[in-house]
């Protein structure tokens, strides 16, 4: 009589899911993984990053230090990044030109220290007619940068002397701002400035504030225009304001769990709205708040300790914003396909995305650093995390930072939903194709499977060496036992792809 065998594939890849217990989770999910890209529904490396300016980096922006704050100058024709650097008590900004970077100063000669680099936020807005940036942060008075003919940038305090704020958004033709002490402690207030005018914060009946008191002896944390409303969120509590003139102005409060406590976790691109709680991520439909993400990323979210949300594309980026230099794990949330990704990289402390970027003709922009100032793009087409510098002036040392990309992906343990049966896995069939972490044919994935038996916790590795373009690879084991894990990595960066992935057991049942 021939031994029963059993096939089990693991069908369209899903993504993370921290929900649920091992022996509960589905094949196509994966409780630990990372810089596995399963968009296409099968397990690929992440493409990596690369430097943006190359060779170009002057020598004194590299003397500066590490990038903390990331900003963006839209214009007409294209988009302007903005840096704010600190090494040591040294504080600098600098602005991206075509060819390299520029100093920003008050006059020409001074550098403009005023707005400290780290937690800033700014908006966009006009001035008599003049496209300017405006910035806010905890504890400095607000200021502004402006464009001068000469395609350089002055940073200057905002006229009509308005409160020193943590946060600023616009809506309807009005700057608001959240009142921050000289002690940078945010308080209960919110301010706007008369409309046409982020420049005018006194005309009566014009510009005003609104107090939001909740009773808690909690305080506003960030304010935002997300689908045309002012919303103002505090630790435990939403509010939004209602009316379009100051006559008008009501508070009301929006049925939510929760608040939050990251403002840089708030982030909208007219469509979708999203904000980070004490335990995930919630969505804002313009009347309530609901969680979207919460057991599905725990554990990661767990170790994030400073949220910061992008939205780009349908996709939402969430960061961790480092003030250490240790490496970490983010996440990134297909809104669409409702599918979870976990990237891997290092010391990110500040991150800005966008799309059609005409200076850099980048997808996504992303701030590393490590010993020094790096300016990076994410899904370049070369599969390294940071690629190495050299400073062509010959007065800086070679910062070399290559890094391999290290993917993974760890499978649920399981027994293939026949607990009564002992099992002997014999073959792992998969389509593969990939290179080497340089693009050369000979890349190779390793798997290794996990399983008890008799007691005894194993392991057996396969390393199988790929293709350039699609094979059935068939992986021979002869293992047994009644829980299997598995787990799928890529070896020295190789770039790697499966599809298919079946496992064959023969079944011996109780």
């Amino acid at each position: 009589m021939a031994i029963p065998k059993m096939k089990i594939q693991m069908g369209r890849i899903r993504g993370l899911n921290q929900s649920l217990d091992d022996n509960l989770l589905n094949m196509s999910y994966s409780a630990d993984c990372q810089n596995m890209d399963v968009s296409e529904g099968i397990l690929s490396t992440r493409k990596g990053s690369s430097p943006l300016m190359g060779t170009d980096i002057d020598p004194e922006f590299v003397d500066i230090g590490k990038i903390k704050t990331i900003l963006k100058f839209s214009r007409t024709s294209q988009d302007v990044y903005i840096v704010g650097t600190i090494s040591g008590i040294t504080e600098r900004w600098y602005s991206r030109n075509s060819t390299g970077w520029d100093l920003i100063t008050t006059d020409g000669t001074t550098p403009a220290t005023a707005i400290k680099p780290g937690d800033v936020r700014s908006i966009m807005c006009e001035i008599s007619g003049e496209a300017v940036l405006i910035m806010v942060s905890p504890g400095a008075a607000p200021q502004k940068i402006n464009i001068l003919e000469d395609n350089t940038m002055r940073m200057t305090a905002l006229g009509g002397t308005p409160q020193i704020a943590s946060d600023i958004t616009f809506h309807r033709d009005r700057v608001w701002i959240v009142e921050s002490n000289a002690a940078s402690i945010p308080t209960n207030t919110v301010h706007y400035s008369n409309a046409f005018d982020p420049e005018d914060w006194t005309t009566a009946g014009d510009t005003g504030e609104v107090k939001v008191m909740s009773g808690d002896n909690d305080y506003i944390i960030g304010i935002a225009n997300l689908l045309d409303d002012v919303v103002i969120f505090k630790r435990n509590t939403m509010w939004k304001v209602i009316g379009d003139v100051p006559s008008e102005y009501q508070l009301q409060q929006i049925y939510a769990v929760q608040g939050t406590p990251h403002k840089e976790s708030i982030c909208t691109d007219g469509n979708y709205c999203f904000f980070a709680g004490t335990d995930g991520i919630y969505q804002y439909d313009g009347t309530t708040a609901t969680p979207i993400l919460t057991d599905e990323i725990k554990d990661i979210y767990a170790g994030i300790k400073n949220v910061k949300c992008l939205l780009n594309n349908s996709k939402l980026y969430i960061w961790d914003k480092y003030v250490s230099t240790s490496a970490g794990k983010h996440i990134i949330y297909d809104i669409a396909k409702k599918q979870i990704e976990v990237l891997y990289i290092p010391n990110v402390l500040d991150a800005n995305l966008t799309g059609d970027i005409v200076v850099y003709s980048s997808d996504y922009i992303i701030g590393y650093t490590a010993l020094t100032c790096l300016f990076c793009k994410l899904d370049d087409t070369k599969t390294v995390l940071n690629a190495g510098l050299t400073d062509s002036s010959g007065g800086i040392p070679a910062i070399n930072l290559e890094q391999t990309i290290t993917a993974y992906w760890v499978t649920p343990e399981t027994d293939f939903n026949m607990p009564n049966a002992s099992k002997t896995l014999t073959d792992i069939y998969f389509i593969g194709w990939g290179t080497t972490s340089a693009g050369a044919a000979g890349g190779q994935v390793k798997i290794t499977v996990y399983y008890n038996q008799n007691g005894t916790q194993k392991t057996k590795e396969k390393t199988v060496t790929l293709q350039t373009t699609r094979k059935v690879h068939d992986i021979q084991l002869n293992v047994s036992g009644r829980l299997f894990k598995f787990k799928i990595e890529n070896v020295a960066g190789s770039a790697i792809n499966l599809s298919d992935i079946e496992f064959i057991n023969e079944v011996d049942e109780d």
